[in-house]
């Protein structure tokens, strides 16, 4: 099996640690790759980015079910929400690979013609979600309407 990519470490080569959780994040080249296949960061987000959407959306525990998925999005200086991905996502899925070790890419929405029915359903995140993001004051209540339909803000 090939490396799936480094974990993010500081200038002494040290992991570095959301603080509440102390959890650990792993930047995966597949998601970094130009690989169509799968999900892809936009190259214009640094990894210090990346990881800044990570760390926000434990900092809000921006979960539905025990942390078994975590959901982050990334925003302007001036509040608006900006595309994470290649295909326009602007919402991230981080999971968990064991122990405190994470990941994550771009997932919602998509544009994409031939993600409808399950598998459109599938990948977006619960409502519940929605709602925190909403209620941490990172999306205002017409955002949160038009993401859980699928829709861009």
């Amino acid at each position: 099996m090939s490396d799936p990519g480094p974990i993010h470490h500081d200038e002494k080569g040290e992991p570095i640690r959301t603080r509440r959780s102390k959890y650990c994040y792993r930047f995966y080249i597949k998601h970094h790759d130009g690989n169509s296949a799968v999900a892809q960061w936009l190259r214009e987000i640094s990894k210090e980015e990346e990881f800044a959407v990570f760390k926000q959306a434990v900092c809000h525990d921006l979960s539905a079910d025990s942390h078994s998925a975590l959901y982050g999005l990334h925003r302007s200086s001036g509040g608006k929400i900006l595309k994470l991905g290649t295909r326009d996502e602007q919402v991230a899925k981080f999971l968990c690979e064991g122990g405190d070790v994470w990941h994550g890419y771009p997932c919602w929405p998509l544009l994409r013609l031939d993600d409808t029915g399950t598998k459109f359903k599938n990948r977006c995140p619960p409502k519940e979600v929605f709602r925190k993001m909403e209620n941490a004051k990172l999306i205002t209540e017409r955002d949160r309407r038009r993401l859980e339909v699928g829709k861009h803000v």
